[in-house]
Formats: C-alpha cells, sequence, structure tokens
C-alpha cells in the first residue's frame, strides 16, 4: 500500500475515533475550526506528518470545518503540552500530535507536562532510526564511523539531535558501538537536518520521514539502519548489526491525543 493511500486511512480512523467511540462517533461533528497543535519545530518529523493528516483531512473533507497546524516547540514537547492544557484544556476541537518525548520528558524533569495531562486516541505510526551524513562526509558506513570514533577523545565526533526519542536512539547506537559522541540539541528534525547540511554537525540520528527528501537529492547519506532488516526502498543501505553493531532495535511512535 501507498504511503498516501495508508496516511489517508489513518486520518480516516483518527476522525471516526474523535471524541467519541461507537456511535457517538458518527454522530459528533467539530463545533468551531480544529486546532492541531504540534509540540515540535518546524520540518520534523512530527510536523511533517501533521501537515500531511491536516492536508488529507481538508482535501477528504473528512471534517466540516479549518483545521490549523500550531507549532509550539520546547522543552521536550513540555512547552506545547502546557500550552493545550493552559488555553485548550477539555476543548474536543484541540488535537495534539505525540511521540515518546511527551513519555520520556516528564520522568526526567520535575513538573514537565506530558502524555499523563492528555488523552491518548490513535498511535499512528511506528518510525525505524538510521543515521546520517552529508554528501561529503569520509565516514560511508556506520563501521567507518565507529573506527575513526575510537582513534579519538570522546565526544569528538557530534551528532545532532531532534530530542530525548533522538538521544535514546544515540544511546542505543553508543553503548553498541562503545563509543560516546557529541550530542547536539535542536528543537526538530529539520533543525538537526539543517545543521548536518551546514556542516555543523558531524552527523545526524532520525526517521526517514525526516530526512527522505535530502536523501534522495543527494545533500545527505544513510550509513546505517537500527532495525534487524533492510528498508525494501533502501536496499544498498545496511544495518548496524550487518555491520557488527549490536544495537538493540528502537522506534519512535507517533500518535494524536486530546
Amino acid at each position: 500500500m501507498k504511503t498516501g493511500r495508508i496516511l489517508q486511512c489513518i486520518a480516516y480512523a483518527l476522525v471516526a475515533a474523535l471524541p467519541f467511540s461507537g456511535a457517538k462517533a458518527a454522530e459528533w461533528k467539530p463545533t468551531s475550526d480544529v486546532e492541531f497543535v504540534i509540540p515540535y519545530g518546524l520540518g520534523g518529523g512530527a510536523d511533517l506528518l501533521a501537515r500531511v493528516i491536516i492536508k488529507i483531512m481538508t482535501e477528504e473533507k473528512l471534517v466540516p470545518v479549518n483545521v490549523t497546524a500550531v507549532n509550539k516547540p520546547g522543552g521536550g514537547a513540555s512547552v506545547g503540552v502546557a500550552y493545550v492544557l493552559t488555553t485548550k484544556n477539555a476543548n474536543p476541537n484541540t488535537l495534539v500530535l505525540f511521540n515518546p518525548q511527551t513519555q520520556i520528558t516528564p520522568l526526567t524533569v520535575k513538573d514537565a507536562r506530558g502524555w499523563r495531562d492528555l488523552t491518548p486516541v490513535a498511535n499512528l505510526m511506528l518510525d525505524d532510526y538510521l543515521l546520517f551524513v552529508g554528501k561529503d562526509s569520509p565516514y560511508k558506513t556506520a563501521a567507518d564511523l565507529v573506527k575513526d570514533a575510537k582513534t579519538k577523545p570522546p565526544k569528538t565526533i557530534s551528532v545532532g539531535s531532534a530530542g530525548t526519542a533522538d538521544d535514546m536512539s544515540i544511546a542505543v547506537f553508543e553503548s553498541a558501538a562503545g563509543i560516546k559522541l557529541n550530542v547536539v540539541r535542536f528543537n526538530s528534525g529539520g533543525e538537526a537536518l539543517t545543521a548536518l547540511l551546514g556542516g555543523h554537525v558531524n552527523l545526524a540520528s532520525g526517521n526517514p520521514l525526516e530526512f527522505m527528501g535530502q536523501m534522495n537529492a543527494g545533500q545527505v547519506r544513510a550509513i546505517g539502519v537500527f532495525r534487524p532488516t533492510r528498508f525494501a526502498d533502501l536496499p544498498n543501505v545496511p544495518t548496524m548489526k550487518e555491520q557488527g553493531i549490536d544495537v538493540v532495535p528502537f522506534q519512535m511512535w507517533r500518535g494524536v491525543a486530546l
């Protein structure tokens, strides 16, 4: 099934689920324009996914009102969640895109707002991770990176991260490889990608959704896949395990809450 069709099915399912279940779902309609809050910056995986869903909801006329994307990045998603709780609490016309950051941040930051303050509606997808470098990077594979990192002091090589979930993927890689990278944090995958393209970081860890456009354009290269098997659409990118790096598979889930 094509990606567009999958997302269309997701959008239909999402609208059918809001804000009730069963017969009430078919009866309920938004009573005002819908605000789709994205607690992350522009250009990242969460932002791209939310905007695709909004596009489908609008073009397919799944809702009789306007749906507007509102980015509220910062604080590992806690800024966006706090905005919803302060201004839109209990408003069924407000959606929130959430992912592991809304789960992890409250565990590591005292009083941070997260998924427990929301009502989860649907888990839409699971994104696998890849490690990316710029087109002119000397690293052809993740094994090349690991070999070079072991000849240098810890944290010499920098890696861009869009938040706590990306941090976890990097930690999984570091643990398996026996190296320590310098993690540089950004508000979104889009910012991390920009830093990679500008040569401000040596690597970036992220999802295909965030980097595919630049990868197809030849501006970045994937040097390793975190999942146990290669991507069908990226048959030339080896898995970490194929390169002797025994990573624990780690995925980014993305869902919608009220």
